[in-house]
């Protein structure tokens, strides 16, 4: 295969934005399991900084697909007017 042959072929974007509609699904479920537990007082108290960080970067999942869905949008409209 060539690189040519490579430059020719483009990601299947409904498989694209399917993977990353799910991967920030399941993020916000994360989200609402760990707060539901730490309220709950189901997370060790030595392990509520672990916790906290597994929010927030699955709440950075969820701001990154909204916005960067965003902004793929806002681009693909100003590239073909």
């Amino acid at each position: 295969m060539d690189i040519e042959d490579l430059e020719d072929q483009h990601p299947n974007p409904e498989k694209w934005w399917k993977n990353r509609r799910r991967m920030a699904w399941l993020s916000l479920w994360g989200i609402v399991a760990l707060s539901g537990a730490a309220v709950l007082g189901w997370v060790p108290e030595h392990n509520v900084p672990l916790a906290q960080t597994g929010m927030w970067v699955m709440a950075g999942v969820v701001a990154v697909y909204s916005g960067g869905a965003s902004v793929v949008d806002a681009m693909a409209r100003m590239r073909h007017g």
